[in-house]
């Protein structure tokens, strides 16, 4: 598995799949998750409903380690999310995987946001799915080190040992 570093926009991505962390409590309004539901808002639209049937059921937030999918249109046009895995006759569209990693967020410097063992259980969903339907790539932003304080030393290791597809774009 080969590690490619790219300085640009991740929702630019060519990539099929583009995963990203985000909270437990339902709000993506910081970092690239923001970015994401500005471009596909309905993939926070379908992330907050998750949230609000988990809150509904007598749950304090969504559970760590746990991936939210979307499929949209690239260039973020269509009103609601494709739910069909024809990825293959939809070269347009791009997969989003809402990774749960974060149980709270915030903006103490000195606290760190990001659980590590949530990171390492959305990579292995990720790239089972990523396997499945034979996506040999996975792009992603520095999952966990940005606004949730986590460091890459403990974040790149963990894409070596649960991504097995052949490469993985950090952006």
């Amino acid at each position: 598995m080969k590690i490619t570093y790219r300085h640009a926009d991740a929702t630019q991505a060519p990539e099929r799949l583009l995963l990203h962390g985000a909270n437990s409590r339902g709000v993506m309004r910081s970092g690239i998750a923001d970015t994401i539901r500005s471009k596909w808002p309905t993939t926070y639209m379908i992330y907050h409903k998750v949230w609000q049937y988990v809150v509904g059921e007598g749950g304090e937030h969504l559970p760590l380690g746990e991936v939210i999918w979307t499929v949209e249109r690239r260039d973020g046009s269509n009103d609601s999310p494709i739910y069909h895995w024809r990825f293959r006759t939809q070269p347009d569209t791009i997969i989003i995987a809402n990774c749960i990693t974060q149980k709270d967020y915030g903006r103490d410097s000195r606290r760190v946001y990001v659980d590590y063992e949530a990171v390492a259980l959305c990579f292995a969903k990720v790239n089972a799915l990523a396997i499945i339907h034979n996506i040999p790539v996975i792009a992603m932003p520095r999952v966990g080190c940005g606004l949730a304080h986590g460091s890459w030393e403990r974040v790149e290791p963990l894409i070596r040992e649960f991504i097995t597809v052949p490469d993985v774009v950090v952006y």
